[in-house]
């Protein structure tokens, strides 16, 4: 049909939108459904949501190509029930029930009319196709009947059934005659592109499970009427615990579409990135798991908090930091991602539990909570290990896996949401920093004797820089010293350190300690401003003089009154000497500030990028918070100061983000020095904005924010503190700014 010599080509609105409108229309249904349940107006089995179907919730959105589509009428609910035959001559002579119609991608019509051929023969069941499998799990496995397989094709033809082939090259013929060409435009070459592979529309998963979806959602419903006692069908609550199934196929397209997409099967429609739907969770926070149920005959228990913890993240532009991506980086930040919210946000309680349960000198020297250590042995036997190691840093991919600085990026973001998870995934700072050092700098000897055992996971180690008498905003004032010995063999390590991150967990054993060198007396030694400091690696329990603790730790540091037990922040006298300078100077002497900068480049991006991740966490926490709460006649989400601030969160997330891959990018392409001045404007500018976004988060949560209810608080002191760590705003703004300048200064002031 021509909808425009029609009249219709004003029927329904935004027609290029038609695919996601329909997606929030039938998420909307089915969040009603929740609400109902936690008002107590349904049964309480109905406040989770199937797996599946929370996994659609969350993917769909961001599956959806952006780019316009080919555009024609639609019906809406386009099936055999709906259509009058015209006597024996199989010709269809009208189409009832059009109160549905709008102008969409006529895909959605088609897979909608197509869902039987993707439907196992349930015996006995309502909800049942002609698909070749005899159960739901064989479904999986198989394909359309065209494809072969038990009664296949031969049983289609024997009850004059068309193949789905021949089907959908009938209807993209008919599509493409009638209209000219005038409505479908040039898109509707993406979506026969396909037709000579296999017969399928390009695309053609994702609207299957478009098509689940919808059928799942009305289920949904079904089932909550049925148990709500209205429903007018005498079978309402057996069909609606399908819904069930129908997600799970719907879930199973929508993962075979994103294989394609990805490049690891056929090209599908022209989209330039790829978006990996989420992962849906087994387990709520504090450790409560649900299972679906394989057969699809019953709703499945799941948690209530899976779509509103990563609907956010996948809503706010995840594709734009997974293209690029290869292949196996792509597969990693995937599984990555599902332990993160399946493993490790789920066990947070517990750890915090535990770490909160000791007492005095305990808090640390008890090491790791147990459910931590589980969890780190869980995720290296999964190969999710020391994730951070760079290519550049590690060529031969002896301590890691080699990913680019960019390709880590959306991995650290993951980590982010959690406190917990960077050490779960030997992938937290300090250690980052010195195992880098330790890759690129490091002899075949002080790598093995400390970079091998922090790459196992067997120690951890500190960094002394920070000092307490002077301001270590400027690197050169640092008074700690390296004393050379006369004749080169040996140094000493000599002053106070603070904030030293590492020192107090018992498992720390190195720490790569920086000062200004001197001679053996004790006298600085003349060199270029920044070729006057020396980075020496001193055991923790090195002997100092007179027996004494060469490293004392003199006090444990509070951020906010959070001592971030086990691992801490330290005040450290050191007084080592008799060190062999070739086994405990890194690089040389004078190398100091060389190696700090080879250090702090990907460390900042690690930083800014885990901040997104803490940002991501908070906008979804204050989103839940404001549809849970009322406030003066209404919830909190109604209210236009709330919606502002939330819609300013997102925008300052979705700007950190973008800044950070770029310099990420950046350092990739051009080299850490090169991409000095990204690398400054991320660590000036990310770390404000996150911690606007949490202060904001927590004004929404109310007091409970400012508690320990919620991370809120304590992720909020470690982004203020990460204005300070690796330099404070001021150094980087002033470095940004000079660099800018620099770019317009008159040839007069050369």
């Amino acid at each position: 049909m021509d909808c425009e010599a029609a009249g219709l080509s004003t029927l329904g609105r935004s027609p290029e939108s038609f695919v996601s409108r329909q997606v929030r229309v039938w998420t909307k249904q089915i969040r009603a459904v929740t609400e109902r349940a936690e008002q107590g107006k349904l049964p309480a089995e109905l406040k989770d949501v199937p797996p599946s179907l929370a996994y659609l919730i969350d993917a769909l959105p961001g599956a959806i190509p952006e780019a316009p589509g080919p555009v024609c009428l639609v019906h809406g609910d386009y099936r055999l029930d709906n259509a009058i035959l015209r006597g024996e001559e199989d010709q269809v002579a009208a189409v009832l029930d059009w109160e549905l119609a709008a102008l969409g991608h006529p895909l959605v019509d088609l897979a909608h009319f197509m869902l039987p051929y993707h439907l196992p023969r349930l015996r006995g069941s309502p909800v049942s196709g002609f698909g070749h499998a005899e159960d739901a799990a064989a479904m999986l496995a198989g394909g359309m009947p065209s494809r072969g397989g038990a009664g296949g094709a031969a049983a289609l033809a024997a009850a004059h059934i068309p193949r789905p082939d021949a089907l959908v090259a009938s209807y993209v013929g008919a599509v493409g005659g009638s209209s000219g060409g005038s409505e479908l435009q040039p898109c509707l070459a993406r979506v026969t592109s396909r037709l000579a592979h296999d017969g399928l529309p390009g695309g053609w998963d994702l609207y299957v499970s478009v098509a689940f979806f919808r059928a799942a959602a009305i289920l949904h419903g079904v089932y909550a009427r049925s148990c709500a006692g209205n429903a007018s069908a005498d079978n309402a609550k057996a069909v609606g615990g399908l819904a069930a199934l129908m997600a799970e196929r719907g879930e199973a397209h929508l993962r075979k579409y994103e294989k394609e997409e990805a490049g690891t099967g056929r090209g599908a429609e022209g989209r330039g990135d790829v978006t990996p739907p989420p992962v849906a969770a087994a387990g709520k926070a504090g450790g409560e798991s649900g299972t679906a149920d394989a057969g699809g005959g019953a709703q499945a228990a799941a948690p209530k908090a899976r779509a509103a913890a990563r609907g956010a993240a996948r809503r706010g532009g995840e594709s734009t930091h997974i293209a690029g991506m290869s292949p196996d980086a792509l597969r990693l930040y995937r599984r990555v991602r599902e332990f993160v919210h399946e493993r490790v946000l789920p066990a947070e309680a517990g750890i915090e539990e535990e770490v909160e349960g000791r007492t005095g000198a305990e808090r640390f020297s008890l090491g790791d909570p147990a459910a931590q250590s589980a969890l780190r042995a869980e995720a290296k036997a999964d190969g999710l290990w020391n994730l951070f190691m760079p290519a550049h840093a590690d060529p031969q991919r002896r301590w890691g896996h080699g990913l680019s600085t960019r390709e880590y990026a959306p991995m650290a973001e993951e980590m982010g949401r959690s406190l917990v998870a960077p050490y779960v995934f030997n992938c937290n700072a300090p250690d980052t920093g010195n195992m880098e050092i330790l890759a690129m700098f490091g002899t075949a000897s002080q790598q093995e004797r400390w970079l091998r055992p922090l790459a196992e996971g067997d120690a951890r180690s500190c960094f002394g820089m920070t000092e307490p008498a002077v301001a270590s905003s400027d690197a050169t004032n640092m008074r700690a010293s390296v004393l050379h010995g006369a004749e080169g063999g040996t140094v000493e390590a000599r002053g106070r350190k603070w904030w030293t991150t590492g020192a107090l967990d018992p498992a720390c054993r190195l720490m790569i300690f920086m000062g200004r060198d001197c001679d053996a007396a004790g006298s600085p030694t003349e060199a270029p401003r920044h070729r006057q400091h020396s980075m020496v690696l001193v055991p923790m329990d090195a002997p100092g003089p007179g027996g004494a603790p060469g490293v004392a730790v003199r006090r444990p540091l509070t951020v906010f009154g959070y001592d971030d037990a086990p691992y801490g922040h330290a005040e450290v006298d050191v007084d080592v000497s008799g060190l062999c300078a070739r086994e405990s100077l890194i690089l040389g002497p004078g190398e100091g500030f060389r190696i700090a900068q080879g250090r702090l480049g990907p460390g900042r991006v690690h930083h800014c990028m885990r901040l997104v991740g803490m940002a991501e966490r908070a906008i979804e926490a204050a989103a839940a918070r404001a549809w849970d709460r009322s406030a003066f006649g209404g919830l909190l989400a109604a209210k236009g100061s709330v919606r502002m601030s939330i819609g300013q969160m997102r925008a300052e997330v979705e700007a950190a983000r973008m800044l950070t891959l770029s310099a990420a990018a950046a350092m990739d392409e051009e080299g850490n020095t090169a991409a000095r001045g990204q690398v400054a404007l991320i660590k000036a500018v990310v770390p404000s904005a996150v911690g606007r976004v949490l202060d904001q988060a927590m004004q929404i949560h109310g007091g409970a924010g400012l508690s320990d209810d919620f991370p809120l608080a304590r992720m909020y002191a470690a982004a203020r503190s990460l204005r300070l760590a690796d330099g404070p705003d001021e150094v980087h703004w002033t470095a940004v700014g000079r660099s800018e300048l620099e770019q317009w200064r008159p040839d007069d002031r050369a």
